[in-house]
């Protein structure tokens, strides 16, 4: 409680000095003389003289955030010939270079986007000699008054040629700036629209690019790597790396966030290989820069759905913004029903001297139906402070059930059969964010978040199993055909009900302070994770009585990290403190552990060179932490394991990107050490007086990984015409565990992309070449890829036609590595999938301009807790 309190304390201390004496101002384009106007209605105390015709020529586009009138009349005079002169109660502001004539125009750069703070001067035209000059503006523009009727116009800023030009002093329109192939300590390919930054690289789209987009979304698809994923129709890395968005350092609810900004009002999108220490949870962050947004509203729709199986995606959002405040709220539904998906599950091991062989044959039925809703409001004075909400209540309900047949020998306990499965879980997940960001003086910045978030689980697997053949007193299910109880006892294999419910709490708190220098940035941070679950459960380790069992979880992070630059070399250094609590009803565990992160780029001609050290832990989920058992087949059974720990990992890369206009590339070399990572193992284990192989988990020895992967994306036209992606790895895997003794492995996975774009119209094809990927005791195939869109797009309206998985089948497998004790083979095909075909809408509108709140911390809990 007193936490609690103590957070509201700061939340209204900050707002009550948000509130206080606060000049705020917003101009676009508007005349140096209307803005003093409105300045001098604005002050009580001053009055505000100036000649009106002297100043009109003068534009200001700036947001004003000051504590009082002088400050305010400082920052739009800027660079501008002017001075002003303050007294008790008079302003005098006034022109130093007086003179009938000025040189106007507008300056702007191949995106249409206005250059600040260019360097404009006038020479003589006769010698050269410097005759007066002045700076752009926000939008721009520049004025400077000038007593010839012609000079020399010459026009610099770094990371764009220099222009030089004879020009008639007055109003020459707009000048279009062509950006540098090479700048210092900064790498710009013409025509490629990446540069690299430091630790990140910054990414502008082309006229073409942004033509061609719809929203946001779509113009960030034309970075190297990302996709709006064809099957759920969200933005992700083609190589399923984690991703964080953010948009003006706010992480993006859903990817409507992204579809309620027009494509042209992105000023650049920075993009991160190695992620701030804050962001450590993530491979590839991306932050999205919007140019500046006034009031106006967004909304659109999108539905999806196949012709042959229960495959629908739907979602509608409305983004509505009134002066310093936003309104956001979004619905999306995703619905799979499956009548049709075939498997085999197979187990075999040494029972005494023989081996022992069960396999099972199922057809099934199964689905999910996913229901998310967010609703956000914030308040965000640019410069100063920034209050937002957002509530998220979140629906899912899954289902499975289907029929198996079995086919037993070499087990006393076993023989043919048949079974029925019918598990659901019901989810029910709100939460609720509260954030708050206020800007102090000297660069100085506090960031505090809080989320809550509620998951009640409702859970069932049931399991029966039947014999029969010669040997069955019946050849149907005990539960379906009146028997006496003997026969029914007798025929019975398994009849295991599993029923769990559970109510899983969590309240993550952060706080961030960042401070900036000329050169340098520092970044303080603590984060506080207090998780609970407790759960009512029946199964057969209860003889399926109800009982009660709890879990917890604190984990206090402390971070620090400074960024700076060396020359041409940006490095970036940084440590993270971790203290975590775990208990459960039986147990209770303290760990802490200290992370050092390291990053060091360097800039070369045409790309640049990146070299990234940097520590993690893996945390157990909380259902594998809790002795829940079910039963697999009869006479093996699953339970976990309450005293599993958390494992470190330890890695190196090495990155060097190249660019050139009509190809971008990525060599990577990586190693990373894994001590103690959670796996699976079995064993023999006597429970209620019945021997069972119990499938369980462990922290076995270690884990090494390590190869080279490579990122080529090829336009051979130097237009989006068309556009080639590969995508792959040479990896090696060495482990080493106390149940399974060593294991090493490749893997080298490959996905390749096609896009064609012309006009209105618009295809793309994802494929891949899948790779087993080894995870605890098991290798998994990754998902096979075969999908083919083509698109027309007219206006704000898009129509597209997906076939999935057209050159092969939606199949999925994995197996178990090689181990002393147990054989498994797992593989199942959705034949619903195979050759689908799906027809999707999309529209969207824009009213005005959108305004996106900036949130530098960004928090999600997203376990649930449910077994798995």
């Amino acid at each position: 409680m007193k936490r609690f309190s103590f957070i509201i304390f700061l939340w209204v201390t900050f707002l009550s000095l948000a509130s206080a004496q606060h000049l705020s101002r917003h101009y676009h384009n508007r005349s140096m003389s209307d803005v003093l106007i409105d300045l001098d209605k604005a002050s009580a105390r001053y009055k505000v003289s100036f000649i009106y015709n002297e100043l009109e020529d003068f534009t200001v586009t700036q947001n004003v955030e000051a504590p009082n009138i002088p400050d305010a009349i400082r920052r739009v005079i800027g660079f501008y010939p002017m001075k002003m002169v303050v007294s008790d109660s008079l302003i005098t502001v006034e022109c130093i270079r007086k003179s009938e004539r000025k040189l106007i125009g507008r300056l702007i750069d191949n995106h249409n986007l206005p250059v600040e703070f260019a360097n404009v001067q006038l020479l003589n035209p006769h010698d050269s000699t410097f005759l007066c000059g002045g700076v752009s503006n926000a939008n721009g523009d520049f004025v400077i008054p000038c007593e010839q009727n012609q000079a020399i116009m010459k026009v610099s800023y770094v990371g764009y040629k220099t222009i030089s030009r004879l020009v008639n002093v007055g109003r020459i329109g707009t000048i279009r700036m062509q950006a540098d192939a090479y700048q210092l300590k900064r790498v710009m390919v013409k025509g490629n629209l990446r540069t690299d930054r430091g630790d990140h690289a910054t990414y502008t789209f082309n006229e073409e690019q942004v033509k061609n987009s719809r929203h946001t979304q779509d113009l960030i698809a034309n970075i190297p790597g990302i996709i709006i994923d064809p099957v759920t129709g969200k933005t992700r890395s083609i190589v399923n790396k984690k991703m964080k968005i953010l948009i003006n350092d706010v992480a993006m609810t859903s990817d409507n966030d992204l579809k309620s900004i027009p494509a042209e009002k992105i000023k650049k999108v920075e993009y991160y290989d190695a992620p701030p220490a804050r962001y450590g949870d993530v491979d590839i962050l991306v932050n999205i820069i919007t140019k500046p947004l006034d009031t106006g509203y967004a909304v659109g729709f999108d539905a999806k759905t196949a012709f042959t199986t229960g495959f629908v995606n739907g979602n509608t959002y409305y983004k509505y913004n009134k002066g310093y405040s936003q309104f956001f709220f979004d619905y999306n539904i995703e619905m799979r029903n499956y009548h049709d998906c075939i498997g085999e599950d197979h187990y075999s091991f040494m029972l005494d001297d023989r081996l022992a062989d069960y396999l099972y044959s199922y057809k099934k039925h199964f689905g999910y139906t996913n229901n998310t809703m967010n609703l956000k409001y914030a308040y965000s004075k640019p410069e100063d402070i920034t209050f937002q909400v957002t509530a998220t209540p979140n629906y899912l309900h899954t289902f499975y059930r289907g029929n198996v047949d079995i086919l037993a020998q070499n087990h006393p306990e076993w023989t043919n059969g048949k079974g029925h499965n019918d598990n659901y879980t019901n989810t029910f997940g709100p939460s609720l964010d509260l954030y708050l960001s206020k800007q102090l003086p000297h660069k100085q910045q506090i960031d505090v978040d809080v989320l809550g978030t509620y998951y009640h689980n409702d859970q069932q697997d049931l399991n029966q199993q039947w014999k029969v053949g010669d040997d069955a007193q019946a050849d149907a299910a005990p539960m379906q055909k009146e028997m006496s109880a003997t026969d029914a006892d007798d025929n019975i294999l398994v009849d295991d009900k599993m029923r769990s419910k559970n109510n899983s709490y969590s309240l993550i708190t952060e706080v961030n302070y960042s401070k900036q220098w000329k050169k340098g940035e520092l970044t303080l941070g603590w984060n506080n994770w207090l998780k609970w679950s407790d759960y009512t459960i029946r199964n057969v380790l209860s003889g399926y009585e109800p009982y009660n069992s709890s879990s917890r979880i604190n984990i206090q992070t402390f971070s620090a990290e400074y960024q700076n630059n060396l020359g041409k070399l940006n490095y970036r250094i940084g440590a993270e403190g971790v203290w975590r609590e775990q208990k459960n009803d039986d147990t209770r565990k303290i760990n802490s552990y200290i992370r050092p992160t390291f990053l060091l780029t360097y800039p070369l001609k045409n790309g640049s060179i990146q070299l990234q050290t940097l520590n993690g832990v893996n945390y157990p989920p909380i259902a594998n932490l809790n002795e829940n058992t079910t039963i697999i087949i009869p006479g093996v059974v699953n339970q976990g394991n309450p005293n599993l720990t958390s494992n470190n990992e330890y890695g190196t890369f090495l990155r060097i990107n190249h660019y050139a206009s009509w190809i971008q590339g990525q060599l990577a070399f990586f190693g990373v050490y894994t001590d103690s990572p959670m796996s699976v193992y079995y064993e023999w284990r006597t429970i209620q007086g019945e021997k069972y192989l119990v499938q369980t988990y462990e922290n076995s020895h270690y884990q090494w990984w390590y190869g080279m992967g490579y990122a080529i994306n090829i336009k051979p036209f130097k237009n989006e015409l068309l556009n080639i992606g590969l995508y792959g790895s040479f990896e090696r895997y060495s482990m080493s565990s106390g149940i399974i003794g060593k294991h090493n492995q490749w893997r080298i996975p490959l996905t390749y992309q096609i896009d064609v774009r012309k006009g209105k119209w618009g295809a793309s094809y994802i494929g891949n070449i899948v790779a087993k990927k080894p995870w605890g005791p098991y290798n998994y195939w990754d998902e096979s890829a075969s999908n083919f869109s083509v698109y027309y797009q007219l206006g704000n309206w898009r129509i597209t036609a997906t076939g999935y998985w057209l050159f092969n089948d939606a199949k999925y497998r994995f197996e178990i590595i090689d181990n002393p004790i147990l054989s498994r083979k797992e593989w199942h095909t959705i034949k619903d999938n195979n050759r689908m075909v799906s027809i999707g809408v999309s529209w969207n509108f824009f009213s005005g301009k959108k305004k996106d709140i900036q949130k530098n911390i960004n928090n999600r809990d997203a376990d649930s807790g449910a077994f798995k």
